[in-house]
Formats: structure tokens, C-alpha cells, sequence
């Protein structure tokens, strides 16, 4: 489902709406072939190819009802290529569903989440400091907010979730073992207790400073 359409993208060059199902990419059903629009279109070489969607009809176009009137809409899209894929400029609503848990499970739940975020993070560093994935998969405190205004217009629910997520994400980093974040600190104190004496001043000093120039970076 097409949650919103970037302005001046190839997608809304083409005449794609918020609220479109996208049901076929080439003639390739997106229902049956197991796999999302972003790899199909990947699997595409033509400059331009035909994309199928479902759209509501006159004014129940805006009513969530699965009653509404729907037709299929034919649209030519020309992706552009970023960062090595190709991009329609689209964002994408997944359809979600309500689990309600006990607080037994729920704590449970949680945990097991939280473990595999966690490890997803790590593997995220990994494959950078590897260069097998892009930078431009890091966000800062501008990139937060917008998808924060993203996340309130899904509702609270969602924008809690980011919350969680962005709090494990500093959790995370904060103990890795860099002098200049709690878990160089901590590092530091073990290699002081195995040493059974302090570091000198002048030496502390020189580890952070280089740390902090490794943040930077």
C-alpha cells in the first residue's frame, strides 16, 4: 500500500497516489511472486515498465472500507538510480495487526524483540566498518525528527515504537567499548584493575581525544 508519494518523484510523475495497492510490476503479480516491489524492480531493466495498482473510485476512495468501489490503474514509471538501486519515490504502508498479549508473554515478547534488534544493530556496524553497506543508512537528529512526524501520523503506537527503538539504539552504542562512552569507561576501569594501577592523566587524556575524532568520523 502507498502510504504517501515524494513530490517530484518518478512515482508521482506517473500519476501514483497515496492509498494505491500496487499489484503487479511488469506483469509480475506482487501477491503471488513472495517478494517486495523494491527487489522486483530491481530485477527490471527497462528504462520505463508498467506498473498496475488498485484504486479507489470517486469520493469512497478515501474511506478505508473494504467495501469501496476499486479499479486497476496502469501506470509507466522511469525509477531513477540511488546509490546503486533504483528508486520510484514511493513510501510504503505496511498492513499491520493488533496482538494483545498477556504480561507474562508481553514481557517475554519483549525481550525476545529487544535481543533481535540489538543484534541487528551489531550486524548493521559489522557490515559498515566492512564497507558492504552505504552511510547513508545513518540518520541524525534532522533525519529522527522527520521520521518521528512519520511515525505520529501512523499513530501513537507506532511513534512509541520508534521511541523504544531509538532508546535501545543509544543503549546499544553507548557500551561499546569506545573510551569517550560508558562502555570505555568501563573498559578502562577493567584495564586498570588487571594493571592494579591508574592510568596517568595525560595518557586518559590522549584516549579520548583520539576516541572523540573516531565519533566524529
Amino acid at each position: 500500500i502507498v502510504g504517501a508519494v515524494n513530490s517530484g518523484s518518478p512515482a508521482a510523475m506517473a500519476g501514483m497516489q497515496a492509498g494505491d495497492e500496487i499489484i503487479r510490476v511488469k506483469g509480475i503479480d506482487l501477491r503471488t511472486s513472495g517478494k517486495s516491489i523494491q527487489d522486483t524492480i530491481q530485477t527490471i531493466s527497462e528504462k520505463t515498465f508498467p506498473i498496475t495498482v488498485l484504486r479507489g473510485e470517486g469520493p469512497a476512495k478515501t474511506s478505508s472500507s473494504s467495501s469501496a468501489p476499486m479499479k486497476e490503474v496502469e501506470l509507466q514509471v522511469s525509477p531513477v538510480t540511488q546509490g546503486g538501486r533504483k528508486m520510484i519515490g514511493i513510501q510504503i504502508q505496511w498492513p499491520t495487526t493488533m496482538i494483545k498479549l498477556g504480561f507474562a508473554d508481553a514481557v517475554g515478547k519483549s525481550v525476545q524483540t529487544n535481543v533481535e534488534s540489538a543484534t541487528l544493530i551489531f550486524q548493521v556496524l559489522g557490515r559498515l566498518f566492512k564497507r558492504e553497506a552505504s552511510m547513508k543508512q545513518l540518520d541524525g537528529p534532522i533525519g529522527i525528527i522527520r521520521v518521528s512526524g512519520q511515525a505520529f501520523e501512523q499513530g501513537f503506537s507506532t511513534l512509541l515504537t520508534l521511541m523504544a527503538l531509538i532508546s535501545l539504539n543509544l543503549g546499544v552504542l553507548n557500551i561499546l567499548p569506545i573510551p569517550i562512552l560508558d562502555g570505555g569507561v568501563m573498559l578502562l576501569l577493567l584495564v586498570e584493575s588487571l594493571m592494579r594501577r591508574d592510568l596517568s592523566l595525560r595518557m586518559k587524556e590522549r584516549i579520548v581525544q583520539v576516541s572523540f575524532v573516531f565519533l566524529l568520523m
